[in-house]
């Protein structure tokens, strides 16, 4: 970095980024993602400005990745399909950003997201004895701020084939076009309201 000529080392702060990227509006994203935690369920205080940006006019993003992905984490580990006796087991990825930017006295929430879980489950007689177990992944390719969360696309995978094993990813994917999706939402909507 030169600064009026002069050659200086960037330094590295505690979240790993230089200082020169270590903005006011940076660190406070994270103080305020931090200080809500994975485990609140609670939506972080995103103070509408930075001290430098008193009136908000000019351009400022927060960023809430963080936030974000571990919400998101949240609310689907260990769902139980509601139509059928099948989990989410893990949250294998989720990558992507959110942030939310400031310009005119306005906010403009923005996020793009990708998710894979893995899941298993079966599918019991009468007696609750087990017929098929099965168990596969599940990829939410885009989960963003322009797709109506309606319109979310995902994607079901199970490791065997058979009739009773396709019978019981239909299941599940009933089960994420409707209770999963909704868990999804919750997200979604807690972050409009950052």
């Amino acid at each position: 970095v030169f600064i009026f000529g002069t050659h200086t080392r960037a330094q590295t702060t505690d979240s790993g980024m230089s200082s020169d990227e270590a903005t006011p509006a940076s660190a406070a994203a994270a103080a305020a993602a931090a200080a809500a935690g994975p485990s609140s369920g609670g939506v972080p205080s995103i103070s509408s400005t930075s001290e430098w940006n008193k009136s908000g006019w000019h351009w400022e993003e927060k960023p809430v990745t963080q936030w974000a992905h571990d919400r998101l984490r949240e609310v689907v580990k260990d769902f139980q399909f509601p139509n059928v006796n099948a989990r989410v087991t893990a949250v294998d990825k989720i990558d992507g950003h959110a942030a939310i930017n400031i310009r005119k006295g306005k906010k403009l929430h923005g996020y793009e997201l990708e998710m894979t879980l893995s899941w298993e489950g079966s599918l019991t007689d009468g007696d609750g004895t087990a017929l098929v177990n099965g168990k596969g992944t599940i990829r939410w390719p885009c989960i963003a701020e322009d797709v109506d969360d309606e319109e979310y696309e995902f994607q079901v995978t199970i490791d065997e084939h058979t009739p009773g094993d396709r019978r019981l990813k239909k299941l599940v994917e009933e089960g994420c076009a409707e209770a999963l999706r909704d868990r999804i939402k919750l997200m979604t909507s807690e972050f409009r309201q950052l």
